[in-house]
């Protein structure tokens, strides 16, 4: 009787030791701890998202799609880094003419033991180096403010050290409340520039001038009336009386009237002989 329950408490420790480890594995799951058969499905996986990425950005590099290509080769470089995903990094850079990340890339790409380079592809990686250092100048840009934008040959550049191809450029910056600058500079091979940009702040605008009110003129004089009487000549004369000149009038177009009554209604004996005047 012993013995049966003996091994009936064995059997419960054992599903208790069961559960609980399987208990743990969950719980380890779940802290991002997987057992070692997830961790070989999450390797898989990994390594198939990263042979596409490289296929896809192959075939983006291949059509020209350099940006595109560029993005997916960061991708993965992420997910698996090395010598060839810094390689793919540095060739779609150089396509897009951002000389500045290309050549630490492929700086990179010649040292990095991780997936090293074919022969081949180090002798490419080594010919692009040596055509950098022939054909690029260096120039280092300093800004102020240094948010401001630079753009050079209408291409981005940010402050620091940059790499362009030997020659003439027009360099353009601008920052809202600043005046613009614009300037053009030329690269010597073997011969750093060094530009340094202070942008000046826009002046402010004028205050709007204020016009005084419009005053109305009248056409009333400033005179009293009664400076103005005082100022008239008083005239004593019989010509300087009002009802004089009223007379005056009277007896005038009197005689108007009786001059054109006697011409507009002629006597018959002034007419000459023969001639009927009638009144029809």
């Amino acid at each position: 009787m012993g013995l049966v329950v003996s091994e009936r408490r064995t059997k419960r420790a054992s599903a208790r030791l069961i559960a609980w480890l399987v208990g743990l594995c969950v719980l380890g799951c779940t802290l991002g701890l997987p057992p070692g058969i997830a961790r070989a499905q999450v390797s898989a996986n990994a390594s198939d998202d990263y042979e596409t990425l490289i296929k896809e950005a192959t075939a983006a590099y291949g059509n020209q799609r350099f940006e595109q290509a560029r993005d997916l080769f960061e991708r993965a470089h992420a997910l698996r880094p090395s010598a060839r995903t810094l390689r793919g990094l540095g060739i779609a850079a150089l396509a897009l003419n951002r000389y500045t990340e290309a050549q630490p890339e492929l700086e990179a790409a010649l040292a990095d033991p991780r997936k090293p380079l074919t022969r081949d592809q180090r002798r490419e990686v080594s010919d692009i180096l040596g055509w950098m250092k022939e054909s690029l100048g260096t120039f280092r840009l300093a800004l102020s403010p240094p948010h401001a934008l630079a753009l050079v040959d209408d291409r981005a550049v940010s402050a620091g050290r940059n790499l362009l191809e030997l020659g003439e450029h027009r360099l353009l910056v601008r920052a809202a409340g600043y005046q613009t600058r614009e300037q053009t500079f030329a690269l010597e091979r073997d011969l750093p520039l060094e530009l340094h940009i202070d942008l000046m702040p826009e002046p402010p605008e004028p205050a709007p001038s204020i016009s005084p009110p419009e005053v109305a003129l009248t056409a009333t004089s400033s005179v009293p009336a009664t400076s103005r009487d005082q100022a008239e000549p008083d005239s004593t004369s019989v010509f300087g009386r009002w009802w004089f000149w009223t007379l005056a009038g009277v007896v005038v177009a009197g005689t108007v009237a009786a001059v054109v009554a006697a011409t507009h209604e002629p006597s018959p004996k002034s007419l000459p002989q023969g001639i009927e005047v009638t009144t029809q």
